[in-house]
């Protein structure tokens, strides 16, 4: 269990701080890269027999520091922009229960 935990808060530390960077005004929305240049940097390919834990959070850092930074005060898109501390909470929650919202029987 301690290895589960520890991976858990490194995980949320690494969130956090992606978090508190959007609220940065310095913060680029996105460090664009070219397809070819993230193709490089990005290993997509899927292990015969997984990963460690441990390994999986460069893996995180990378899939952060590459993504566009939706949650930023700057990004804009038609239909939403943003950050909601609810829906982030209830998405949490709802992960960690693993339930569905589609039948009773699993349903909260």
């Amino acid at each position: 269990m301690i290895e589960f935990e520890k991976i858990i808060n490194l995980t949320v530390d690494k969130l956090l701080n992606y978090l508190q960077e959007n609220q940065n005004t310095d913060t680029k929305v996105i460090d664009y890269k070219s397809p070819q240049t993230l193709k490089e940097k990005l290993d997509l390919s899927l292990p015969e027999n997984g990963v460690p834990l441990a390994d999986l959070i460069p893996i995180i850092e990378s899939y952060l520091d590459h993504s566009v930074r939706t949650s930023s005060h700057k990004f804009f898109n038609q239909l939403w922009g943003g950050f909601e501390i609810t829906g982030l909470l209830a998405e949490m929650v709802t992960s960690t229960a693993n339930t569905s919202m589609y039948t009773y029987e699993v349903a909260p």
